[in-house]
């Protein structure tokens, strides 16, 4: 948000804090190609658009390319990546850790490994093109097939992943674990929640009761590609369990209420699967908040156009990285 390393939270407690970050948008997988449209005074901060959002970063962390390496770089043939925090080297070292859903140029493979593209930084700030390698069972030609097996093969990868509001320390939040999930299958979902909500066919749930609400979602819902939408929060339906809706999301609490009226919280903080109602079995769920089901406003279904007039603006929404 701001051309400065500082941090800015809500919390004081270091466990909670180190979760947060309000200055901070989204972090960027290596490899990301980014628009320089403005320079810190000091010039150590550019700030950068890419294909979807806008903010600064590190000057030290991004390199000037040159139109022969820009022609290299898009050079039609791509792999993304589909095992996360998969380690990239170069002769045998280490480079980086690619999370889920970077995509890097495809040079060749054998069965062991697969040769990518990469860029270097050099003192001078200009990129160099290198050749670095992955596991070839950690990538996979771009696009993946968009079916259901190979959506919940990934969405596996990503369970148990810590939660980071705005991409904190690399981790992710509920928006970034979505766009993550669909990128190696070529499907770009914004960042935040109120934009993805918007991404495809969008069918509101307003004014029906929780009852409805669950039984329209077992029926019309398409396992593994369809969006759930409440303000602040973006989810994946993956099908029923004993008729009741199931959903895979990284969230950040269940909310309590003592008898006192005291609010309390219960942190998950991490990619799970639950159904509508997280911690149901909680005696002091600070309801309606803490259920998801009562505040969910409409369906989406990726992949397909977008022609609801009752799609939610930005206007309509807040954020869906606030605690």
């Amino acid at each position: 948000m701001l051309p400065t390393a500082e941090r800015h939270s809500n919390y004081s407690t270091p466990g909670i804090r180190n979760s947060f970050d309000n200055f901070q948008q989204s972090s960027l997988p290596a490899g990301t190609p980014v628009f320089i449209t403005l320079i810190s005074r000091d010039k150590k901060w550019l700030l950068v658009e890419t294909d979807h959002l806008i903010g600064w970063a590190p000057a030290a962390d991004i390199a000037v390319v040159t139109a022969d390496f820009i022609k290299s770089w898009e050079n039609g043939n791509y792999i993304t990546i589909v095992r996360d925090k998969t380690p990239v080297s170069v002769h045998g070292k280490i480079q980086f850790l690619a999370p889920l859903g970077a995509v890097f140029p495809k040079f060749g493979g054998n069965g062991e490994s697969m040769r990518i593209g990469i860029a270097q930084r050099g003192a001078d700030g200009k990129a160099s093109l290198s050749e670095g390698s992955v596991p070839a069972e950690a990538a996979a030609a771009k696009p993946l097939p968009f079916t259901a097996r190979n959506v919940a093969r990934l969405a596996g990868e990503l369970v148990g992943g810590k939660y980071g509001w705005g991409g904190f320390q690399g981790k992710r939040d509920c928006s970034a674990t979505t766009k993550d999930l669909f990128a190696p299958f070529g499907i770009l979902l914004p960042r935040n929640s109120i934009d993805q909500a918007g991404a495809g066919r969008f069918v509101s749930l307003l004014g029906l009761s929780p009852e409805k609400k669950e039984a329209m979602i077992a029926k019309q819902g398409v396992p593994w590609r369809t969006l759930l939408w409440t303000p602040g929060h973006i989810m994946l339906y993956i099908g029923t369990h004993r008729g009741k809706p199931l959903i895979f999301h990284n969230f950040w609490k269940v909310g309590t209420r003592g008898a006192n009226g005291a609010k309390g919280r219960i942190i998950v903080g991490k990619t799970v699967i639950t159904t509508l109602h997280p911690g149901s079995e909680l005696p002091d769920r600070d309801l309606p908040d803490a259920d998801i089901l009562l505040g969910l406003q409409g369906m989406v279904f990726l992949g397909e156009k977008n022609q609801s007039a009752q799609a939610p603006s930005p206007a309509e929404g807040i954020d869906d990285r606030k605690p």
